[in-house]
């Protein structure tokens, strides 16, 4: 989702990382989105441009795991 168009129901996290996040809504760009902190329901309105897809920031840091972990050092 890289053009940054989420719908209810997407699972996102921020860019900068924090707790995964699921959209409630989206308008004019901003995304309200819900979760949890120690079983307490949190809320949130964030810009779509500070938004990662949950599958997309999965995918990317296990493509760091593959590169450290296949670096053998000098």
């Amino acid at each position: 989702m890289s053009d940054h168009e989420f719908k209810p129901g997407d699972q996102v996290i921020l860019q900068s990382g924090g707790p995964y996040m699921t959209v409630e809504k989206v308008v004019n760009g901003q995304a309200s989105c819900v979760w949890f902190v120690d079983n307490e329901l949190k809320r949130g309105a964030f810009g779509e441009c500070l938004l990662k897809a949950k599958e997309e920031f999965v995918a990317a840091r296990a493509g760091r795991r593959r590169a450290i972990s296949s670096y053998e050092g000098y």
